[in-house]
């Protein structure tokens, strides 16, 4: 979804695009960029959109150093 830049909209229309991203667990691929050198070790997505990886095992800092963490948060998982 490329819109340019809209001044004083442009932030609602990043977070709303942010938000269905999240929403539909996919990752919008990078604008302008073809492909990357393969001395730059970066994931970047390119030409579609990539499923994102499961948030099961992603946790706050706070809850994985708590003394009992959430099941989501075992890193043995």
């Amino acid at each position: 979804m490329a819109t340019g830049r809209l001044a004083a909209g442009g932030a609602s229309l990043d977070l709303a695009a942010a938000l269905l991203s999240l929403h539909h667990q996919v990752i919008p691929p990078t604008v302008n960029v073809d492909a990357v050198a393969e001395r730059h070790r970066i994931d970047l997505v390119t030409g579609a959109p990539r499923a994102a990886p499961s948030t099961r095992r992603w946790c706050s800092p706070a809850a994985a150093a708590a003394s009992t963490p959430p099941p989501s948060c075992d890193p043995s998982d």
